[in-house]
């Protein structure tokens, strides 16, 4: 697996929907590093030229940001019941909060492994690898020029500590994607960058990961939005997901329009496509490619 490890440089503002600039997330998702690859590009190329490079992404996957510890990688922890002989009902609590596990027990989960208590235990640790804090700023309304002040939330990553992501394309199409990330690493990623927030170094790596022989389910590394006739996914047995709402504003000061997709973490029988979405009114696209990775779920007999 091709990986780019960001290390930041200075603080980091990526907002939800519904959560304000007073909140922000810790990860970056895979529509948004879409949205910035595309924008770099196109402060370097015609129209015309971004739009072919748009096209191209339909054979491009490419999965969210997560954290990366020290020289550990995280993952988003499968929405699925650990393997393990114990009563994890006094973990319950713990398991639950636990949103992102290190590549070892990545791979254990993926590959059906059963876990000890003292593999669970160290499983739910919490990792301080970020600090999160809030800063006071000043709003100025243009029509009545009074002034109000309002918070943001800020994310400053610990020493050797950043995101990850991976990206799946074509050699000539890689070669592009870097040449945007190194202008992005001076233009910022993620919201207020026009304040200096999210500058970023990069570097990228080859890394194995330990996949299952005879997989018989699928993982999203990425937010992944169903085509039309992928309904028959969230049937699926075993099937488990949740969503997050998408939102924002552009450059233009238009708001984007809202969309509802699948979270990382999700996991389902079939192997998820998705597609990008297009507002040709708005010249907009929208990010809904799956980036999945196979793996193991125990058998219904197996869980009694």
């Amino acid at each position: 697996m091709k990986i780019i490890r960001l290390n930041f440089n200075s603080p980091l503002h990526v907002g939800e929907i519904g959560i304000g600039l007073e909140e922000c997330s810790p990860i970056i998702h895979s529509d948004t590093i879409f949205n910035a690859i595309i924008n770099a590009y196109a402060l370097m190329h015609s129209e015309e030229q971004t739009d072919v490079f748009v096209e191209k992404f339909e054979a491009v996957k490419i999965s969210s940001a997560f954290p990366h510890f020290d020289d550990d990688i995280l993952f988003p922890k499968p929405r699925i019941n650990i393997n393990t002989k114990i009563d994890v009902s006094d973990y319950a609590k713990e398991l639950k909060r636990t949103e992102y596990i290190s590549k070892g027990y990545f791979e254990k989960i993926i590959n059906n492994e059963e876990f000890s208590k003292e593999e669970i235990e160290e499983l739910i640790k919490e990792r301080e690898f970020f600090k999160d804090y809030q800063i006071p700023k000043v709003y100025l309304d243009r029509e009545t020029k009074e002034s109000d002040f309002f918070f943001i939330s800020l994310i400053k990553f610990k020493e050797d500590c950043g995101l990850w992501f991976s990206i799946e394309c074509e050699n000539g199409v890689y070669k592009d994607i870097c040449s945007c990330l190194r202008l992005l690493q001076d233009e910022g990623i993620g919201g207020k960058r026009t304040w200096g927030y999210g500058l970023f170094e990069f570097r990228e790596e080859d890394i194995d990961i330990r996949l299952p022989n005879k997989p018989n389910m699928h993982l999203l590394l990425s937010l992944f939005y169903p085509n039309e006739n992928e309904n028959a996914l969230f049937n699926g047995e075993n099937a488990s997901w949740d969503f997050v709402i998408r939102g924002g504003w552009r450059k233009t000061g238009i708001r984007k329009p809202r969309i509802k997709m699948i979270k990382e973490g999700s996991v389902f029988d079939s192997m998820p496509i998705g597609k990008i979405l297009k507002f040709d009114t708005l010249k907009f696209h929208h990010y809904g490619l799956a980036y999945t990775i196979p793996m193991v779920r125990r058998e219904k007999e197996d869980e009694k």
